[in-house]
């Protein structure tokens, strides 16, 4: 016992010590004067692994080999061949030598699969290639490393990582003596090159024998973190990894903390968070919706506009043209929803129900959303005592006798355009061959489109076999989904099958769904052309008279970031992973948007969002909480037309509080409420 509470308060200690001895912005100019040579050290200082512990590469090797027990076999066979080695120092094939079950013939198999990991794991620590490449500009360089890999094997790792150029490569198992060994192989080098030791300016991450062992020889000696926290998300690793999933998860957290880098090298804050955010939510949902489809018998595979415009990007990255064929579905709320809903006789109350509008509405967007062209009815909604521009309270619209009795007198209007839109949207979807096995793709919530776009078919008699597969659902899902073939699943959530959280994306859809952008306005209806049908879109609202606003130029970083996540976790290791969670593949955005730091929320409070042609700010109030207090009705009112409402609330209070708790509390209080 005594032992355990030892080694754990020592592990402690250099933990600790780790953070406090290091260096920051470290450059040439730290180097030691007199020095002839600069000797790094590999693992961890110039090369990191995407695991939290060397021995964790042992569990890859028995997820991949399925031999039981195989990681602390393997331990176990170092041991055992350092035990027989008289200096100690052992190389890879010797240690499969001893190897319990593994046959002579099969040592340089096991030999190549581990190489193959290490290969598969490791990169260039961030920041430090630059620094070993300007080193080399004014010194001799040297590489020094404890390890049972040979020279060969090593030289392949750093040819892969771009560290090349060094004069000598000094491996301890290969030399017989090791730093760890009281610096035995310090004094290797130094003969080896005929200098002293204080010619040498060492460069490494171990306290023992990079710090303490290099000094005692005399080496002069620079000591740098062993890891640093380079992620803007604030999501710790786990550590220790529990169970499978939490693995998987330290795997994904490490190779992004390895990886994240800059365009051009410089800090771009919006690049680096499509890189450690939404590119991995997007990967973790394909290899899922990948996995989905084949266990359903998907034959194809159709990405819902707009939302689903990024994740096709995506989608096409990761599997081709060789894996089930994908297609671009031009379809919105508003281009479903007119045609089959309304080309049916509605009361009031049932057409309130389904009119996708705002908490606060205008006059405008109701006209939209019974699809007629508001201009040419400016006489008749005028005699109701309805001025242009007037706003109303969506949830008071029942009481309204106005807006009743307009919508009773234009209620032919409504019946007979939708029933040209139906039309049209029909022959639109007979262009996709919906009686194959389909996938239906977006970001979900309610899965609206999906559900209403079944209820057309099922209108026209048209049979279709739709599975939805989406990144959450939310309690609205439900709705309306027993009289149609609904079939749908989630991948963050699920409410609709029965996990996930209540309806979370509330306090935050507006910022999540502007990273999914795509250069055209949403889809208005169909129309025909060249024999055809095709999609009539809005105007783009991002593109206002005097260019295109700021907001989109950013998201192209973001997505620019996804991308290159995606394109560079495909030729590592982690790449190879199964699917993992929704919830690990979301945790790393999901602590941005529900606790978003003072760079968040200042990065993303001023985007606007634009809801059935209404501009909102994201997190900006109108007024300081002095000004609120004065005017209580209006921030409430701005508070729910807020798009990321715990960035409001961050905005508001300036002050680092639980506002994922004071939300929840809210919506317990006002289940009701769009809060």
């Amino acid at each position: 016992m005594l032992g355990s509470i030892y080694h754990s308060s020592k592990k402690k200690f250099k933990k600790e010590l780790d953070h406090v001895i290091k260096i920051g912005d470290i450059s040439v100019n730290s180097i030691t004067k007199g020095t002839k040579y600069v000797s790094f050290d590999i693992f961890d200082t110039l090369i990191v692994r995407d695991v939290n512990k060397p021995v964790d590469i042992f569990k890859i090797l028995e997820i991949k080999t399925k031999i039981k027990g195989f990681a602390q076999k393997r331990i176990e066979a170092e041991q055992k061949a350092r035990e027989l080695n008289s200096n100690g120092e052992v190389t890879l094939p010797e240690i499969y030598r001893v190897f319990d079950g593994i046959s002579p013939e099969k040592i340089d198999h096991f030999c190549r699969l581990e190489l193959a990991a290490e290969l598969g794991l490791c990169h260039a620590k961030p920041n430090m290639l630059q620094f070993f490449n300007d080193c080399k500009k004014y010194y001799k360089v040297i590489l020094i490393s404890d390890m049972y890999l040979k020279s060969d094997m090593i030289e392949i790792l750093l040819y892969r990582c771009g560290i090349t150029g060094y004069e000598k490569l000094y491996i301890s198992c290969e030399a017989g003596l090791s730093k760890g060994d009281s610096g035995a192989l310090f004094d290797y080098v130094s003969k080896d090159l005929s200098i002293g030791t204080n010619e040498i300016t060492h460069i490494g991450n171990d306290i023992s024998s990079d710090v303490i062992n290099a000094r005692r020889k005399g080496l002069n000696v620079i000591k740098i973190r062993t890891k640093e926290n380079n992620l803007i998300s604030r999501v710790a690793c786990p550590e220790p990894c529990r169970n499978s999933e939490e693995f998987r998860k330290s795997i994904i957290y490490n190779f992004i903390n390895n990886t994240t880098h800059d365009p051009e090298d410089k800090y771009d804050f919006y690049y680096r968070f499509g890189y450690e955010n939404l590119g991995v939510l997007l990967w973790g949902f394909c290899k899922w919706l990948l996995q989905q489809m084949h266990r359903d018998g998907v034959e194809q595979v159709l990405f819902v506009a707009r939302d689903g415009y990024m994740i096709k990007k995506i989608y096409d990255k990761m599997v081709g043209a060789s894996d089930i064929p994908s297609y671009y579905f031009e379809m919105s709320r508003r281009s479903i929803r007119v045609a089959a809903s309304f080309s049916n006789a509605l009361s009031y109350e049932e057409m309130l129900e389904l009119m996708p509008l705002p908490s606060r509405s205008s006059i405008e967007q109701i006209f939209d959303a019974w699809g007629l062209p508001i201009e040419q009815y400016i006489d008749v909604y005028t005699s109701f005592g309805v001025e242009k521009g007037e706003i109303f309270w969506t949830k008071n619209l029942k009481t309204n006798g106005k807006i009743r009795q307009l919508y009773e007198k234009l209620q032919k209007d409504i019946i007979e355009n939708a029933a040209d839109e139906y039309n049209k949207m029909l022959a639109y979807t007979e262009q996709f061959s919906l009686w194959k096995k389909t996938a239906f793709v977006d970001i979900g919530w309610g899965a609206t489109i999906q559900k209403e776009l079944l209820k057309a078919l099922k209108k026209a008699g048209i049979s279709s076999e739709v599975y939805g597969y989406y990144i959450a659902l939310d309690q609205r899902t439900s709705f309306e989904s027993e009289s149609i073939d609904f079939r749908a699943k989630g991948y963050i959530w699920d409410n609709y099958n029965g996990s996930g959280d209540m309806m979370e994306e509330k306090c935050f859809a507006g910022l999540f769904e502007s990273f999914f952008l795509e250069n055209e306005g949403s889809v208005k209806r169909y129309i025909e052309a060249d024999g055809r049908y095709i999609a009539e879109r809005y105007p783009y609202e991002y593109l206002l008279p005097g260019g295109i606003l700021d907001e989109t130029s950013l998201v192209r970083k973001i997505q620019k970031g996804a991308e290159d996540f995606v394109v560079e976790i495909g030729k590592c290791y982690a790449g190879s992973l199964n699917s993992i969670s929704g919830d690990s593949a979301f945790c790393f955005m999901r602590d941005c948007l529900m606790r978003p730091t003072t760079e968040v929320l200042k990065r993303f409070g001023d985007f606007r969002f634009f809801n059935s042609g209404e501009e909102i700010y994201l997190a900006k109030p109108k007024r300081c909480l002095v000004g609120y207090g004065m005017h209580p009705k209006e921030m409430i009112a701005d508070f729910y037309e807020s798009q990321w409402k715990i960035g409001f609330f961050k905005a508001l209070f300036k002050l680092d509080m639980p506002y994922e708790q004071l939300w929840r509390f809210l919506k317990l209080i006002f289940p009701e409420a769009p809060v």
